[in-house]
């Protein structure tokens, strides 16, 4: 146990007591109380120090699993059932990384699993619905703001593709798989 100066103040304390009774300074019954209120502060300051360095010890472990957590972000990856092209969205302007085209999709929020984070972003974003299908790749990126875990799932429309909206993205276009590389969608 590590012992510390006020602990140290305290024993010093009870041992004067045991020391000056043998001079008939205190009656057994009032030297007794006295021993035991030292006794009781003494107990309740080691209890203390090891509620407070537990508490500080959790403290301490959430904040490192915080510094090192990486947010999640739902991708959807919605292909047109008629055409077998992707959808992709551009991102507003006043945005950050405004202007770059990407799978629509956003971060997860608390309590929120990451399926239902990619169909109420894809509601947000477009206006649809969507039904998440199967996982299909994550994988960590580091842009200049942060590092993510870009979750992948492949998703389909629910309903007409002429519901698609504009709402949180400045345009959205359908393309073919093989031109996602010039729209640096992946980068």
């Amino acid at each position: 146990m590590d012992i510390s100066d006020t602990d140290l103040a305290l024993m010093a304390m009870l041992a004067a007591y045991y020391e000056s009774d043998h001079e008939g300074k205190y009656t057994n019954r009032r030297f007794e109380k006295e021993v035991d209120a030292l006794q009781d502060k003494l107990m309740a300051e080691i209890q203390l120090r090891t509620t407070s360095r537990t508490l500080f010890g959790e403290a301490l472990q959430i904040a490192n699993e915080l510094r090192n957590h990486v947010p999640k972000v739902g991708v959807a990856i919605i292909v047109h059932e008629l055409t077998g092209k992707v959808l992709i969205a551009k991102r507003r302007e006043d945005m950050i990384d405004g202007g770059r085209w990407e799978f629509p999709g956003g971060k997860k929020l608390s309590g929120e699993g990451i399926e239902q984070c990619v169909e109420r972003e894809i509601k947000e974003e477009l206006g649809v619905e969507i039904e998440v299908g199967p996982h299909y790749i994550s994988m960590e990126v580091k842009r200049q703001h942060g590092k993510f875990e870009l979750c992948f799932y492949f998703a389909r429309i629910i309903g007409p593709y002429t519901a698609l909206k504009c709402i949180e993205c400045s345009a959205w276009e359908w393309i073919f798989i093989d031109q996602i590389k010039a729209t640096r969608c992946l980068e």
